[in-house]
């Protein structure tokens, strides 16, 4: 992807953000960067060179609040994008989408910034939340499935539970996938889960003590809030070495086809970008 199309994309998603940021300050609400975009803002002071999304959490009560309060507050710019705006959606996490911008011609896909909540849990890398894990990737699977414009493969499994659960509506489904994940939200804990990460529980599991207070760093050239032990948390998701740069065949983008910006400007990859 030409540099000048990625710096158009960051910049939207940038915008996004401070939306959000707004929002947020506005309402008194937690939010820190995380994923690869914490990873940019320590490794580059900015977006990773070659990555083309912007990451964004929440405590789960901070999260719930936001999206109760996104739909009024939004600007006319953007929208919420998630089952409780888009009955279609299937994620277990939410997206502020830009609206007059679009990624390969599909509906509700304008521009956007994910925002994954965060949960909470006792329980570190054992039988317990594996099982749990375990447990959660498999109704995702059958919540996806839902939906007719997302093709799954045939696992057995998946394939006989999709069966079981075939008269549960897309939104039963999530409702059942929500008690499950914040079954013990409302216990004292000590670690915070990111069971919408595609990383996977042993990566996603960070103490909340490590987390909070949070303090501000710089992206782009502002301030974003980001956890307090940034360094703990890359180190769970990356490993020790996240700072090393990887090898050139890794750094890649989403690889779209086509993008719409919010200006009019269409952009179309004739080769895998």
């Amino acid at each position: 992807m030409k540099k000048r199309i990625l710096d158009k994309i960051h910049n939207s998603e940038i915008k996004i953000l401070d939306e959000i940021v707004r929002i947020c300050n506005k309402h008194k609400l937690n939010y820190f960067l995380i994923g690869g975009t914490l990873l940019g803002a320590i490794r580059h002071k900015g977006f990773i060179p070659w990555d083309d999304d912007l990451d964004i959490a929440m405590p789960r009560e901070d999260y719930e609040l936001f999206l109760s309060i996104a739909p009024k507050e939004l600007t006319s710019d953007y929208y919420l994008d998630d089952i409780s705006t888009n009955k279609n959606y299937v994620l277990i996490f939410a997206k502020v989408r830009e609206k007059n911008s679009n990624i390969n011609h599909k509906k509700n896909s304008g521009l956007w910034v994910d925002i994954f909540p965060f949960d909470y849990t006792n329980h570190y890398h054992d039988k317990y939340i594996k099982l749990k894990w375990k447990r959660i990737k498999l109704l995702k699977a059958i919540y996806i499935r839902k939906n007719k414009e997302n093709k799954m493969d045939n696992h057995f499994i998946t394939n006989l539970f999709s069966y079981i659960y075939k008269p549960f509506s897309m939104k039963k489904m999530y409702s059942k996938i929500y008690k499950l994940i914040t079954k013990e939200n409302y216990k004292p804990t000590k670690y915070f889960i990111n069971f919408g990460s595609q990383y996977g529980i042993l990566r996603q599991t960070h103490a909340i003590e490590r987390i909070f207070p949070l303090k501000e760093m710089i992206f782009e050239n502002k301030k974003y809030k980001v956890p307090n032990d940034y360094k703990y948390v890359l180190t769970n998701i990356y490993g020790p070495d996240y700072m090393t740069l990887p090898p050139k065949e890794k750094r890649i983008t989403h690889n779209p086809s086509y993008i719409k910006f919010s200006d009019g400007e269409e952009v179309s990859f004739n080769e895998k970008i």
